[in-house]
């Protein structure tokens, strides 16, 4: 039995208590109020009156600014409860991240899965000072009521009823897609080329991605469905839960590629796979909870990988 360790609370709250005089209101404050005055008469002119302004501004943003958050993220479920080995290991991180594929696995029957599932919402739940992002696989996708049985390998159709109450009942602790600095992470990876049949081009922007993708869930999940004629997904319009990594890249060369780095899951392998020299490994498969345990984990900007032991 993996022991979850007592979570650090957050600094930002000590953090906070720590400021003196060098508050940020106290530092925009010295910068106004017509100008810094000895015995009452003007000393700076306007523009070294701005100066001191921006410098007093950059160094309140310096000193004052939210610290990065540290994050780690887990591959695939599918049933397998080894994602509590990564949160206490990772015990001190203050995002944890899943990339979905919650169901779906021979090696545990449907109410393990279940179980499993509703385990990491019980986390999530009972600590409301870390942030826990869950998104949806396709392995969850055909689970929503309203979608239904997409073909896919594994679904669970004497079981579908059990398997779409869960999701129902939790469905609004599930989104589709999560953004911050300059990672993007989702089941499968997010194609331009699908953002731009599914919202027009010119008509999104990479800032409000996962706003935008995930607001469109929210109102037509149908929206995601399967498409293209490659049964394994492998076709550059097709959507954030079904692309494989070959069109992913591909449908990107001109467009995101430079500005994100893609963190995602759905196609399984060994180890975490940093893809391509030509991109520069802009793209993180990250697919082995089953295979080697591995997860990634971000902090401070940089991106480090470890695992934990799979096996009882």
């Amino acid at each position: 039995m993996v022991l979850f360790t007592t979570p650090l609370l957050s600094r930002r709250g000590a953090e906070a208590n720590e400021r003196s005089e060098f508050d940020e209101p106290a530092c925009r404050q010295a910068g106004r109020g017509g100008g810094i005055k000895i015995d009452n008469q003007p000393f700076l002119t306007s523009v070294t009156q701005l100066l001191l302004e921006k410098n007093l501004r950059n160094l309140c943003n310096h000193f004052f600014k939210t610290p990065a958050l540290k994050t780690a993220i887990i591959g695939d479920v599918h049933g397998r409860p080894f994602w509590k080995k990564v949160i206490d290991r990772e015990y001190n991180a203050q995002r944890y991240i899943f990339v979905g594929d919650y169901f779906d696995n021979v090696k545990y029957n449907t109410d393990e899965q279940i179980y499993n599932f509703q385990h990491i919402i019980a986390y999530k739940m009972t600590h409301p000072e870390k942030e826990v992002v869950m998104l949806i696989g396709n392995h969850d996708y055909h689970y929503f009521p309203e979608v239904g049985n997409t073909n896919t390998a594994g679904y669970q159709a004497e079981n579908a009823s059990s398997l779409e109450l869960a999701i129902k009942t939790f469905r609004k602790d599930l989104q589709v897609c999560y953004q911050f600095d300059d990672f993007l992470i989702s089941h499968a990876g997010v194609s331009s080329v699908f953002m731009d049949n599914t919202f027009g081009a010119g008509n999104w922007t990479y800032e409000n991605i996962a706003a935008d993708l995930n607001n469109l869930f929210n109102k037509d999940p149908m929206a995601f469905r399967f498409n293209g004629t490659d049964p394994s997904g492998d076709d550059p319009e097709q959507g954030p839960m079904w692309i494989r990594t070959e069109s992913l890249v591909k449908a990107n060369r001109d467009n995101l590629e430079s500005k994100c780095i893609q963190i995602f899951g759905h196609t399984k392998i060994d180890r975490i796979h940093r893809i391509g020299k030509i991109t520069k490994s802009r793209y993180q498969l990250i697919d082995t909870l089953g295979t080697s345990g591995e997860y990634l984990v971000i902090e401070d900007g940089s991106i480090r990988y470890d695992a934990v032991d799979i096996h009882f």
